[in-house]
């Protein structure tokens, strides 16, 4: 099980990072790591559905299937994100985790039926 979470933590840092592209502003840490800690379990649960679990080759292959989706959600939510923290009262200037929390449930709500499946469990 170790390289699917090796991968899965590679992919958690392509996540992070598309966030920040969406964001444009910095990202609490503690945010950070809320979202993570609410993903990760669904990406281990997805990758590690393949029918080797050791070979890299059908981990990449499982994540590529959903990749584009998932990347492109993560930076909405990263957009959404940075507008809730111009709009709070007082605005802030780094997204919180109530910021990432809001823009994560609004991002997520129109596909929780469907293409989401166990990347993006409910927060």
């Amino acid at each position: 099980m170790a390289k699917v979470d090796d991968f899965a933590d590679e992919v958690l840092l392509q996540c992070a990072f598309a966030l920040g592209r969406g964001a444009q502003m910095p990202i609490e840490r503690k945010a950070l790591a809320a979202l993570g800690y609410v993903v990760r379990s669904g990406f281990l649960n997805v990758l590690s559905a393949v029918k080797d679990p050791t070979s890299e080759v059908e981990i990449d292959t499982q994540w590529k299937k959903s990749s584009d989706f998932i990347l492109a959600c993560c930076v909405r939510i990263g957009q959404v994100a940075a507008t809730n923290a111009d709009f709070a009262k007082p605005a802030h200037y780094a997204i919180t985790e109530a910021d990432l929390k809001a823009a994560y449930k609004s991002v997520r709500a129109p596909f929780a039926a469907g293409l989401p499946g166990e990347y993006c469990p409910d927060w």
